[in-house]
């Protein structure tokens, strides 16, 4: 079921950057890394799951296609619903409730951090919010770190990302730094 799963998400996933399988499969890993305590089920299937459609609708849309994905290859009946909260609920203005909902939230702040975390968001800004300057993408990362830092769901998450915090905050300043001299 695993890699059934795992194959659906490379293949909706093929040619993307920003959210792509790679993405996915850190998502999970930083995930399992902040608490021995979940259901692995609904976490392997929400984290792999959660971006598998972009667009103005994609947490509604991915959780629409996760339900699909998931009937069809037998995931418990009692758990999907599950997977779909933790999809409804795992952009950083969200609020999660349950712990594989936090764990998803929360590990994707931790992608979005760092150099990795960095690339990512200035490829995806191009798509996102179009910008026209590179003082446009410095903005709106540094938003998205300001907003990430008072975001995590779990304390753990917060102490794991702390070198990325501190990673994504120096290269705002050189940053800014280096648009000044413009």
């Amino acid at each position: 079921m695993r890699s059934i799963i795992e194959q659906y998400a490379k293949d909706l996933t093929t040619g993307r950057l920003a959210y792509s399988f790679d993405h996915l499969s850190r998502v999970y890993f930083y995930a399992k890394k902040l608490s021995d305590n979940y259901d692995d089920q609904i976490l392997h299937a929400a984290c792999f799951l959660y971006k598998i459609i972009l667009g103005k609708n994609s947490k509604q849309d991915s959780a629409d296609r996760a339900v699909q994905i998931l009937s069809e290859t037998g995931f418990p009946v009692g758990k999907i619903q599950k997977v779909v909260e933790a999809i409804l609920n795992s952009d950083i203005e969200d609020t999660p409730q349950t712990l594989e909902g936090k764990l998803l939230h929360d590990a994707i702040i931790i992608d979005s951090l760092g150099a990795i975390g960095f690339a990512r968001f200035s490829i995806g800004s191009f798509f996102w919010d179009k910008p026209n300057k590179l003082d446009e993408i410095y903005q709106n990362y540094k938003n998205f770190v300001d907003k990430a830092l008072n975001s995590f769901a779990l304390p753990e998450a917060k102490e794991f990302s702390k070198s990325r915090i501190e990673f994504s905050q120096k290269i705002l300043q050189n940053f800014y730094e280096e648009l000044e001299e413009e």
